[in-house]
């Protein structure tokens, strides 16, 4: 995965049809080691929600990925209070 992502032609923030990012998916399924290595790029935003104001933080918590979440409260851009659009935080 990590040579993969630090090929200059493959962009690590790019959003699929439903705004999700390569981060978000590694945080909505638990891949720690895979979340800090895109967050280590800097080339992404770790607190992007896709369509439905949901961000990587929400969907670590959601799906109980502890190690995930604390690895993205570790970073400042991060908004634990951030609501999605049912106002959940």
């Amino acid at each position: 995965m990590k040579i993969l992502l630090e090929r200059q032609e493959v962009n690590s923030g790019k959003p699929d049809n439903d705004n999700r990012t390569p981060l978000f998916y590694a945080a909505w399924k638990g891949h720690d080691g895979v979340v800090k290595i895109v967050l280590a790029l800097g080339e992404v935003n770790p607190d992007k929600a896709n369509y439905s104001c949901q961000t990587p933080l929400s969907f670590a918590a959601s799906e109980e990925h502890a190690g995930v979440a604390k690895t993205l409260l570790e970073w400042e851009e991060v908004n634990p209070d951030k609501p999605d659009n049912f106002g959940r935080t």
